[in-house]
């Protein structure tokens, strides 16, 4: 019953929590096979498995070739999706910040971008491409640590960081609690985060009910949300495993094929080089 939108912001979503921006594996960092398994790959995967969901998802996207500042001269891989007829960029890689700042794990700077926004630092051959010029989602490239709960996506304000909402669909806000939040993290039909007007104590948000409740009083150092958990570290590097109630077995759903092992031969993986 997802919006396109909200399909799209759940695979974002999915995909920056769930994987890492890394060149070093023990497979290629370049295949989506490898990004699967190890939840390590560089902006190809990303970009691979993106256009891949979308097409299951049946939402037109593009895999897009080009180039990026500081991206050396390897180049660079990013997305066009559309939404509701329009085209927009959209970055997963360079949206997945978790890696490289310690306080932050999740951002939207390069959700859904026009042409003239994503070419201060991108470069692409746009004759190749639709072009991208609706700016109707730019009340979103200022959130990070962003959830969505039903049909809100509940984030820190990007000034106050106090609790607020804002939907998607029509972008309007409106401010939860005067608590200054940090790592919001949806799961069983709570919002998790940690509470920096109580010493930085984990409590939980009801979307439904507008309750607040403190859940422990050791200062938190990080949430982050895996397929089957919600895991909460401490200040004093300890760890809460908290179960996510609705979480699927994904293998029960899968229909593995049967391969017949004589009719293919192995062979040695080329180097891909650049």
């Amino acid at each position: 019953n997802m919006s396109t939108l909200q399909k799209v912001i759940a695979v974002h979503d999915f995909l920056v929590r769930t994987d890492s921006d890394v060149l070093h594996t023990k497979g290629s960092p370049f295949s989506v096979a490898t990004f699967m398994a190890e939840k390590r790959g560089v902006c190809m995967a990303y970009a691979l498995l993106f256009e891949k969901m979308m097409e299951v998802l049946h939402i037109p996207c593009h895999y897009v070739i080009g180039k990026a500042d500081g991206e050396g001269d390897a180049g660079h891989a990013w997305n066009m999706v559309e939404i509701d007829g329009q085209w927009y960029h959209i970055d997963v890689t360079w949206d997945d910040i978790g890696h490289v700042l310690e306080h932050h794990e999740i951002r939207y700077r390069y959700f859904l971008l026009t042409d003239e926004q994503i070419a201060k630092n991108h470069q692409w051959d746009l004759d190749l491409y639709p072009p991208c010029t609706s700016e109707r989602f730019n009340a979103m490239h200022h959130l990070y640590d962003v959830c969505i709960a039903g049909d809100l996506l509940i984030y820190p304000h990007s000034k106050t960081a106090y609790l607020t909402a804002m939907d998607p669909e029509t972008l309007q806000t409106k401010k939860l609690a005067d608590i200054r939040v940090q790592y919001c993290t949806y799961a069983n039909g709570l919002v998790y985060m940690v509470n920096h007007s109580d010493g930085a104590t984990l409590y939980t948000y009801d979307a439904k009910t507008a309750e607040l409740t403190k859940c422990s009083t050791d200062p938190i150092h990080a949430i982050h949300k895996t397929t089957n958990e919600v895991v909460v570290t401490y200040a004093n590097g300890s760890q809460e495993m908290i179960a996510i109630e609705t979480a699927v077995d994904v293998t029960e759903s899968l229909q593995i094929a049967e391969f017949d092992d004589a009719r293919y031969t192995n062979i040695s993986m080329m180097s891909l080089g650049d």
